[in-house]
């Protein structure tokens, strides 16, 4: 995907806060790959220590004796046994005797675990680095960025973290992101994930682990196994009630949404429902959070539990934007289109005339789907803006339009702007270095939605006004290299276009070797024309794309370049993983769904026909 020319306009800047609050030591070690615990060997010679847990409990008691030399030999012995014992001395810490409970804490910052291996990706390693000095919420951030993209290597980091992570709740977040991943899809895939978890979680007894390992025991949800679950959602119910340290509201409710998700594949919905209502009791109260709950309610229907929340927390919507908003989605999937308007007002009128509030409202309604509100704020910070900022709402509006398939309201939006730079002389030359790109666009919108008109003269007369607007736009070079039926003297003068506007990437991309978008330009207009024929410009593509991503880890859209390219290539199977990567960070986007449908559907039908040609360039 193409940021800085062509494709070029998030949704919004994403702010990244960078969390470093320093912590007592934690535990940080390689948790052995086999099923059972073997007791770490001493240096020198020194014989290992009995790590069974019956020993650990007597070692555990052994630290409040009444003799010195026992207690420092008890905790000598079980900073040898490393993080076998963590779950026993976690408990030690409510030890009714004070010296046990000490010793214990102090075992817990002294006692290391290795979260990653050497031979990890060196983002998993970078991501870990320094975990254990971190505060509880920092490090429930890292935990949650393994989740998003679990491969086998996140899952297995995962489970250690279920397994060693000296907060319990974390414990318990870790092992929730393990269950809600996506089931693998053959039973060869799912012997494997079983295996890595056996393997990695060993015989720890903690409730987390035991999640895990009944998630993936009742691999068909079966009654039984929604009883199985009930049970397991009981008992921590009643540990909420007894010790809010071992426990959250937040992890209870994740718990409960499993439990419907399993009630509703049996088909029982009044008992999905009446569950349902149990999560409203364990709504903190917070803005983000009651939006998460509203948000999946919505999704489930269930408008009289979407009711009892806000009724529940009318004060917090009243004075949050983005939970009227949700309300107001909420109301439109229920068929209430005036009361979902009339909600919607009352949104945009919390933020009055102050632009950048209307623009922080406007990224979070893209991130969450809501464009149909996400418009009607960009048309607000139009009207109310300096002049500065309506330009960059018309252009964020228009590639959000476009992203969503609307061709003929991108164009039209972008259409308003120019005739403004027209109409005003002084607004054109405070654009005046990126008022090509700006008219580009605009053709190129235009020409989109002729094209899905089935209007390929109309298209190439306006593809031929884009370019020459810009002539290194990325997304006109492609649709160009993409029309049917051309001359062979179209054909060469497009190509010839490409190779121009690719040299330019390159000289780019050695001017300021440490900026991005040179990268992702050359790799997204590779990917997507000449690097389809021709495997040497496809492996330049591809490298171009990598090296976007180790400036800038972690982008969708980058990952969707690299996902181009290597389908560009013919690696469908590559280009699959890291689209639904790229799906996974930004699921409402359009044109990287559509994309991910495309390469699925390549990777099936070479599958099918043994192939490794594509059929046909993606739209």
């Amino acid at each position: 995907m193409v940021y800085g020319t062509g494709r070029k306009f998030r949704f919004g800047a994403l702010a990244l806060i960078m969390l470093a609050v320093a912590s007592p030591a934690g535990f940080s070690a390689d948790p052995p790959k086999q099923p059972t615990d073997a007791p770490q060997a001493a240096a020198n010679g020194v014989p290992p220590v009995d790590a069974r847990p019956e020993r650990v409990a007597e070692l555990i008691e052994q630290l409040g004796d009444s003799k010195y030399a026992v207690r420092e030999r008890a905790q000598s012995d079980l900073l040898r046994i490393g993080p076998p014992a963590l779950d026993a001395l976690t408990k030690a810490l409510e030890h009714n005797d004070v010296e046990i409970a000490m010793r214990a804490r102090y075992l817990l910052g002294s006692i290391k675990v290795e979260w990653t291996r050497d031979n990890d990706p060196p983002r998993l390693r970078a991501l870990l680095k320094d975990y254990d000095e971190l505060d509880e919420e920092a490090r429930e951030d890292k935990i949650q960025d393994l989740g998003k993209t679990a491969g086998e290597t996140e899952i297995e980091i995962l489970c250690r973290i279920v397994r060693y992570e000296r907060a319990q709740r974390l414990s318990k977040k870790a092992a929730l992101l393990i269950i809600e991943l996506p089931a693998p899809k053959t039973d060869e895939d799912w012997k494997k994930r079983t295996d890595l978890v056996a393997a990695t979680l060993g015989i720890t007894n903690r409730t987390s682990a035991d999640w895990v390992r009944s998630a993936l025991k009742h691999r068909t949800i079966t009654p039984e196994a929604v009883e199985a679950w009930k049970r397991l959602v009981e008992t921590e119910q009643q540990t909420l009630k007894s010790s809010s340290s071992m426990t959250r509201p937040d992890v209870v409710s994740a718990l409960l949404r499993r439990q419907v998700e399993m009630l509703e594949q049996l088909g029982r919905q009044e008992e999905a429902q009446e569950v349902m209502r149990g999560l409203v009791p364990l709504e903190r109260g917070d803005a983000k959070s009651v939006s998460s709950l509203v948000n999946w309610l919505a999704r489930k229907k269930a408008w009289k539990v979407i009711d009892e929340v806000a009724t529940r927390f009318g004060t917090t919507f009243d004075q949050d934007p983005m939970l009227l908003y949700t309300l107001a989605e909420a109301r439109l999937a229920q068929g209430k289109e005036a009361l979902a308007d009339q909600i919607a007002a009352k949104a945009m009128a919390l933020s009055g005339d102050d632009v950048e509030r209307h623009a922080n409202v406007v990224e979070q309604l893209q991130k969450q789907g809501m464009f149909r509100w996400a418009e009607k704020e960009y048309r607000r910070i139009i009207a109310i803006g300096p002049p500065g900022s309506a330009p960059a709402a018309y252009r964020l509006l228009s590639e959000m339009l476009h992203d969503q398939g609307n061709e003929e309201g991108a164009g039209k939006a972008l259409q308003s702007l120019v005739e403004q730079l027209n109409a005003q002389p002084e607004l054109a030359q405070l654009l005046q270095q990126t008022s090509g790109s700006i008219r580009s666009r605009m053709y190129y919108f235009q020409a989109e939605n002729e094209r899905l008109k089935g209007n390929t003269a109309k298209q190439t007369e306006l593809l031929d006004k884009a370019i020459g607007q810009d002539a290194t736009d990325a997304d006109v070079l492609t649709a160009l290299y993409r029309l049917p039926d051309q001359t062979p003297a179209r054909r060469q003068e497009t190509i010839r276009k490409i190779k121009t506007a690719a040299d330019a990437f390159r000289r780019e991309i050695r001017e300021s070797p440490d900026a991005v978008s040179g990268y992702n330009q050359l790799a997204w207009l590779l990917g997507n024309t000449l690097g389809e024929t021709d495997p040497a410009l496809a492996d330049e593509a591809v490298r171009s794309s990598l090296k976007s991503l180790e400036l800038v880890p972690r982008s969708a859209g980058y990952l969707d370049t690299l996902a181009r390219c290597y389908y560009a290539k013919g690696d469908y199977e590559m280009a699959v993983r890291h689209q639904a990567e790229a799906a996974a960070m930004e699921p409402n986007s359009g044109l990287i769904r559509r994309q991910l449908q495309f390469f699925e559907k390549a990777l099936a039908e070479s599958k099918k026909k043994g192939a490794a040609a594509p059929s046909k360039p993606a739209g």
